[in-house]
């Protein structure tokens, strides 16, 4: 290659022409139209040295593509979309020819550096406060909306890389001294360290008999996300319980469900395949889907051999392929080649939907909670066969029932983890519909058990359960872990999901004053609300003599999808958000209200001080805590009268965020308060 020529295509940024922008056509999803071309990324890397110019080329070539995968969500560890990929591979062929010409233009070593583009100065992590602004300034080439819709998602990677270093200290700090005081705990030897709670979530899952490297990725999950809600509690949601599916559904007409758990993919006719959210209710007829679709939700029910009833043909809207665009792309070598991309059309569809019935499992590289060990199995050759294995298909469960102080049944993909106590062991098991009912078979050895799944999300069953688990003991002489038998046994009865406070018949009769427009009884904890540390300052009333706030859900809910509200956390203050943000010494321009402050402050690596700062003031004025249930409804404790209240919180629903700041006047009594679109702020 001809050195002048390639010092300046380097320069004018021209070695690799590409297709037509993306902006010229609908995409999947839609904010790829606003990623720049891969001509456009150059030109604006150009500087006067045109080894840096490849540097900074390269480097933000490779931030566009980290960019992408973040906003992509799951869709980096399950498949990303056929746009998607097109302008991945886009980015990563111009990186790799950006390179090779430099190489070639400026042989030998440069710095330290046996060739150009072994430096690597702009490949910041996602989490790094220098990622898009130093250096490259990537976010020059992206519009404010991507920009914040990014660092939404990696705000939360960043506070649990500050909430874990500062968990780390106080940990080790707390387990020395803690040695100190009584020395170890039993089976530990002296002078170990005292195990924190990650460490014990992966002993007993461990000691459950599942997969060593599944519970090493999710007893690390847990511990950081603890961690990082202790630092910022309003990014904790509620638990996800209840009845998922698993498995491909195909139909006739090329109709096709296929469930990972957390979502289906949905084809029909000549519709590209979409991801689509769903539920699965249990209502007093049976088992009920809904998955979120346009014009309306489809809706199945589970019958009772464990195949789907559709309501036949149904309209389903999506995107077809009408074409294709051809054009030539040029490399920095001069050699062409001809390049094809899809032409995609919104249609609606007709698909019949009857009887369904599964006939494979999903990939376990489809599923969130299967997905990271199932990778690292690819990687390192299977060391753990039992690890990121398939859900079996049909209905399944999730979550956390009971307590781990007694009977205790945590659903995982592959089995149920039965704890009684300290002795815990996976049991396969199985959800089969026997009349209307929905009932859990657990294949618990020689003592097999039962429960039943309630329209109020409680399992329940009778007689006892007898757990024959193991204990870690050491190590054995060929280096694994070694165990001694443990067995414990609990009785059967009503267990709620994990968290829950309050018992079934006070959430049956909660449930009938709601319906009545009647706030729930004053007798028990709300399971939806508790107090903050602004609540110690507060005299509280006598029972019945204070004021309680109901929330309630204005925004539209999709029949038989989540309530917008449900799972939220909104935060009721003794002062408006513009005082915490004068307190915290945040700085707020004129005219800018307090809420975007507060999320500019803790979605941008500007604001990263202005965060931190401002999450401690904002929870030292937290008054109460509120979590609306599934039916969109949060109830406050009772407070006292005659003051002013503010609260604060936000919800997404319908690809929107709203936002509620709100000062709420305290009146003896119950009021209700209804979040909706009118009452939400810009």
């Amino acid at each position: 290659m001809n050195i002048r020529a390639a010092l300046v295509g380097l320069v004018l940024g021209s070695q690799l022409a590409t297709a037509l922008p993306l902006a010229a056509q609908a995409t999947d999803p839609p904010y790829l139209s606003q990623f720049p071309t891969v001509e456009r990324v150059k030109k604006a890397m150009v500087v006067s040295d045109p080894r840096e110019t490849a540097l900074r080329q390269i480097g933000a070539l490779w931030q566009l593509e980290e960019i992408l995968k973040a906003l992509s969500g799951h869709r980096e560890f399950r498949g990303f979309t056929p746009d998607e990929q097109k302008v991945l591979g886009a980015y990563q062929v111009a990186e790799y020819y950006v390179a090779k010409a430099v190489d070639s233009a400026f042989p030998g070593p440069y710095g330290e550096w046996k060739k150009v583009s072994d430096n690597t100065p702009y490949r910041y992590m996602r989490t790094d406060p220098r990622f898009g602004v130093e250096g490259v300034q990537t976010w020059t080439l992206l519009p404010a909306a991507v920009q914040d819709q990014y660092y939404t998602i990696i705000g939360a990677e960043r506070l649990k890389n500050v909430a874990r270093a500062r968990a780390d200290s106080i940990a080790r700090a707390e387990g020395e001294a803690r040695m100190t005081r009584t020395g170890p705990p039993p089976g530990e030897q002296p002078g170990a360290p005292a195990k924190d709670e990650e460490t014990r979530q992966i002993r007993r899952c461990v000691e459950s008999g599942r997969s060593e490297i599944q519970c090493m990725m999710e007893g690390f999950g847990k511990g950081v996300m603890g961690m990082v809600y202790a630092v910022a509690p309003g990014l904790k949601t509620a638990p996800v319980h209840g009845i998922q599916m698993s498995g491909v559904y195909p139909g006739p007409g090329k109709f096709s469900l296929d469930f990972s758990g957390e979502s289906v993919t949905l084809s029909c006719a000549d519709l590209v395949a979409q991801s689509h959210s769903y539920a699965a209710l249990v209502q007093n007829d049976g088992v009920r889907i809904s998955i979120d679709n346009a014009p309306e939700p489809i809706v199945l029910m589970v019958k009772g051999d464990g195949v789907l009833q559709g309501a036949g043909s149904t309209a389903i809207a999506g995107q077809i392929i009408t074409g294709y665009e051809h054009g030539i792309r040029t490399w920095s070598d001069g050699r062409t080649e001809p390049i094809t991309r899809p032409i995609f059309a919104n249609v609606t569809r007709h698909c019949t939907i009857g009887t369904l019935a599964a006939t494979q499992q999903s990939s376990p590289l489809g599923s969130m909670s299967t997905a990271p060990a199932a990778a690292l199995n690819f990687i390192f050759g299977s060391p753990d066969p039992k690890a990121g294995k398939p859900a079996p298909v049909g209905m399944r469960m999730t979550g956390e029932y009971g307590t781990q102080a007694a009977l205790d049944l945590e659903f995982k993909p592959e089995g149920v983890v039965v704890g009684c106590r300290d002795a815990v062991i996976l049991r396969p098991y199985s959800v089969q519909m026997q009349g209307a009912r929905a009932v859990i078979s657990v294949q618990n050895g020689s003592a097999p058990f039962a429960l039943t799944l309630g329209t109020d999300g409680s399992v329940s069953g009778s007689g006892a359960v007898r757990v024959d688990g193991r204990v870690v003991t050491g190590t054995a002489p060929n280096g694994d872990i070694a165990y001694a038998p443990r067995s414990g046994n609990c009785t059967l009865g009503s267990l709620a999901p994990a968290g829950a406070q309050l018992s079934e018949a006070e959430i049956g009769a909660n449930a009938a004053r709601a319906s009545l427009g009647q706030p729930a009884a004053a007798a028990g904890p709300a399971p939806t609300a508790s107090l903050g540390a602004a609540a110690a300052a507060l005299k509280m009333p006598a029972t019945g003599a204070g004021a309680v706030f109901q929330l309630e859900n204005g925004l539209p809910a999709a029949p038989g999808l989540p309530n917008p509200l449900a799972g939220q956390s909104f935060l009721l203050l003794d002062v408006p958000l513009d005082k915490i943000v004068t307190e915290a010494g945040a700085a707020q321009s004129a005219g800018v209200p307090a809420t975007k402050v507060l999320e500019r402050a803790c979605t941008t690596v500007a604001g990263q001080a202005d965060c931190a700062k401002l999450i401690k003031v904002l929870h030292s004025h937290e008054i109460a805590s509120l979590r609306p249930d599934q039916t969109g409804v949060a109830q406050s404790p009772e407070l006292p009268v005659g003051r002013s209240y503010y609260l604060f919180g936000t919800a997404i629903t319908g690809g929107r965020k709203y936002t509620w700041h709100l000062p709420l006047v305290a009146k003896t009594g119950w009021t209700k308060v209804t979040l909706g679109q009118a009452n939400s702020v810009p």
